[in-house]
């Protein structure tokens, strides 16, 4: 073993990323021509640097500008819109993807147009997705999903997501107070209602509701659909659930339960009517039942679990060790460390 070698991954110290220059103006197209396809990449590949592109973006910018070089057989100044055109329809015979034929078109009009002027792809657009019908979650998956959220951190991010139709993005920078302003949009606000009113009591209300590692930053989108798929595993949901998934039923069951189209528009903050309307195509057919319903009756069951604790506190403390297993404590630990310890605290009467 003493002959081994220790591995050492490679640097590759090639299209270094570098931040972006202040503006001092509109930019002005490269000025040309250049004699080969290296020399057009060593400039437009310095204009993209200064601009901020990261070095992995740079990568695919190279590797389809050599691909179209190749098949041009031409030099940079004799490029012309017909050499383009016959490029996207040979690679389309390939049947790539739709996502590979849009990445290639925004780069050559990165290239040719933005940079240099050209104006080559003036009207080209992509491929136009078929669109499909949002996936939402039916009743028993939604009572499934819910029951596998054991503690009340899990409970009211479903909560939030599936009661109200947020988006991770606003999700994620939610404050206690915002929860005020929120419960009187909705019948679905046991839970947070009297989470929000415990926060407001102890001064946390300019807190987040979910803190990242860092207390003072947001926790991450990637985490919140990490745990929703978490959540999804443990609930035995076979296919994929998204932060979307639950703000697509938040919007077809408001539908079906009689909400208004400017209503529901005005709820998930779209400028369009015609991105509500989408929903239309996919109203679930009536049951005695429905996801919300399900959401209803775990936000009380959950609400009444902490008034219980709140009561009980109130008239006889209790101590660590036995409250160590009730849900609320294992939510409170999830919080702030510094507001969990205020919270913690006058709950446990210490």
């Amino acid at each position: 073993m003493g002959g081994m070698k220790k591995y050492r991954p490679r640097r590759y110290p090639l299209l270094p990323r570098r931040q972006p220059l202040p503006a001092t103006g509109p930019a002005l197209p490269l000025q040309g021509p250049w004699p080969d396809w290296p020399a057009f990449w060593r400039d437009t590949s310095a204009a993209l640097q200064q601009r901020g592109y990261a070095r992995s973006t740079l990568l695919y910018y190279r590797q389809i500008l050599r691909a179209f070089s190749q098949q041009a057989a031409k030099p940079p100044a004799a490029i012309t819109r017909e050499d383009v055109h016959a490029y996207l329809h040979r690679l389309a015979r390939s049947r790539p993807s739709a996502h590979w034929i849009a990445m290639n078109i925004s780069i050559l009009r990165t290239l040719f147009d933005k940079l240099t002027g050209q104006g080559l792809l003036h009207r080209i657009t992509g491929p136009r997705l078929p669109r499909t019908l949002p996936d939402i979650l039916t009743t028993t998956e939604t009572e499934a999903l819910l029951n596998a959220a054991n503690t009340l951190r899990d409970q009211l991010l479903i909560h939030l997501l599936l009661g109200h139709g947020l988006k991770p993005s606003t999700l994620r920078h939610l404050r206690w107070h915002d929860l005020d302003c929120m419960n009187l949009q909705s019948e679905i606000s046991t839970l947070q209602s009297t989470l929000m009113r415990i926060a407001k009591g102890l001064g946390l209300s300019n807190d987040l509701v979910f803190p990242g590692l860092d207390p003072a930053k947001p926790l991450s989108a990637r985490s919140i659909e990490r745990r929703i798929r978490e959540l999804a595993t443990a609930a035995g949901i076979e296919r994929p659930v998204t932060a979307m998934t639950l703000r697509h039923t938040f919007a077809v069951v408001s539908l079906r339960n009689g909400m208004s189209l400017p209503e529901l528009q005005q709820r998930l903050g779209h400028k369009t009517l015609e991105a509500t309307a989408r929903y239309l195509r996919c109203l679930l057919p009536h049951d005695a039942t429905s996801p919300l319903d399900t959401l209803a009756q775990h936000d009380n069951s959950q609400a009444r679990v902490i008034l219980d604790v709140l009561q009980e506190s109130s008239a006889n403390p209790i101590r660590h060790s036995e409250i160590n297993n009730l849900q609320l404590f294992r939510f409170l630990k999830m919080r702030l460390k510094s507001g969990f310890l205020r919270l913690a605290s006058c709950l446990l009467g210490t």
